[in-house]
């Protein structure tokens, strides 16, 4: 009777793993068990029937799971113990002096190798949280308050905003699982669902940073909710990628917003309301969701010198806006209380404004759109909205020599990158504002 247990690599999985199977050799017939682990097999040492133990070939991998030396230790346990395992069934049958039947073997390991293995998804199912549930469950508990998440050392709750993207997506996710009439589990998430999840939002024509929010919400669900309720860390696949792509985008300069400003709308209330709001996120470089919600009490005065000061819904970080004379006037219009309005209809009303300035201009602009990249043609009134303020407020102050680092005190931007991609200056005018540098006005010629 052999009792030379060796393990080999089997199926390949839809992720690149390959099975571990367990094969030995007894009275010349051979028995083989799933051992229900995967590795790659590159992290696969065939001479030791183990996985690779060299931190110069696992180091590499870190970068798609933290975790991988860990993870190859807990399979190298598991191998010995089934090996222990197969070699005491063996002996005890040797010494009983009994042919040892196959059925009864792998029930004695199923019994002993899965038992932990099981008792660990008992304790999941006992929680009674699939990943569907488990997303209302988040949902609900960040728009209470419940749930909370850790940054630099602070407990904060989950902004309005973040809420109601986790909102947005979960509606996506639902129509995803009933167009593929399947409901998808923490453990279905792998890199076959990963393609398959991408190819359904690019022929709905997403475009390339709207499929990235997606794959973005999905992976932030899955790290929140691992270890605790499932231990798949596919979602860490360096190939399991957020896409995302920088799109161009406008500002308006210093003059169409004077036309803006002076623009008569007295006979049309709805539309002077819409516009005012949007000059105020001009003035400001903040998001709307902070910008339309000013109240008196966020108006402060230092050496006559009159500030806008509130905390951003996004970072609670406070910020200290210094109010130029046209924010002034609007802002005394309103008895310093913005007047109630929403996000889509003042996207509605400024490109009606616009259109009418004649604020038509050709801008072309190319982006990916269900994975095709598409240039097209608009006229820049179509392209205006909420957050061209904010751009637009960035830009004019870059424009008028203030300091990235003082601008980034006023929008609330971390990184100098950040901010720079909200600066939208043209090429053209990058070379005329160069070009009275003494580097291409060159020396004067002297004459010969």
């Amino acid at each position: 009777m052999s009792n030379n247990v060796r393990f080999y690599l089997n199926r390949t999985l839809s992720n690149g793993k390959r099975a571990i199977l367990l094969r030995v050799r007894i009275n010349k017939k051979p028995f083989e068990y799933q051992t229900g682990h995967a590795i790659l097999p590159e992290l696969w040492d065939n001479a030791t029937n183990r996985p690779i133990k060299k931190k110069s070939v696992i180091e590499p991998f870190k970068d798609g799971n933290p975790n991988i030396d860990i993870e190859l230790k807990n399979i190298s346990t598991r191998l010995d113990n089934l090996t222990r395992l197969v070699k005491q069934e063996l002996l005890a049958s040797s010494i009983k002096d009994e042919i040892i039947d196959f059925k009864v073997l792998r029930e004695s390991l199923n019994e002993s190798f899965k038992k932990v293995k099981n008792s660990a998804k008992a304790e999941r199912e006992s929680k009674n949280k699939t990943l569907n549930e488990f997303v209302i469950k988040f949902i609900k508990g960040i728009e209470n308050g419940t749930i909370t998440y850790s940054t630099r050392g602070n407990v904060k709750k989950y902004s309005p905003g973040t809420i109601k993207g986790y909102k947005e997506w979960k509606t996506q996710f639902d129509l995803f699982q009933k167009a593929t009439n399947k409901e998808y589990d923490f453990g279905d998430i792998d890199m076959e669902f990963y393609r398959r999840y991408c190819n359904y939002f690019l022929k709905k024509n997403y475009t390339t940073n709207s499929l990235g929010k997606q794959i973005k919400h999905l992976k932030a669900i899955m790290k929140r909710s691992l270890e605790k309720y499932h231990d798949n860390k596919e979602f860490l696949n360096k190939e399991f990628q957020t896409p995302s792509e920088e799109v161009e985008s406008i500002y308006l300069t210093e003059s169409e917003l004077t036309r803006f400003y002076n623009y008569d709308l007295s006979d049309r209330p709805h539309l002077e309301r819409d516009r005012d709001v949007f000059l105020i996120g001009c003035y400001t470089a903040l998001r709307f969701s902070d910008f339309s919600r000013i109240r008196p009490e966020h108006i402060s005065s230092i050496d006559g010198v009159d500030y806008l000061e509130i905390a951003t819904t996004k970072t609670k970080d406070k910020v200290i806006v210094p109010i130029r004379p046209e924010l002034k006037s609007i802002l005394k219009k309103y008895s310093y209380k913005i007047p109630k309005t929403y996000e889509q209809k003042v996207n509605k009303s400024i490109k009606l404004i616009a259109k009418e300035l004649k604020i038509n201009e050709i801008e072309t602009i190319t982006g990916t759109i269900g994975g095709v990249s598409i240039t097209k043609e608009y006229a820049r009134y179509e392209l205006i909205k909420t957050h061209t303020a904010r751009r637009t407020g960035a830009t004019l102050m870059y424009d008028a020599k203030i300091a990235p680092l003082d601008i980034m005190k006023i929008t609330g931007h971390k990184k100098l990158e950040s901010l720079l991609r909200y600066i939208k200056v043209t090429k053209k005018e990058t070379a005329k504002k160069l070009s009275t540098n003494e580097f291409f006005t060159g020396p004067k010629l002297r004459a010969v």
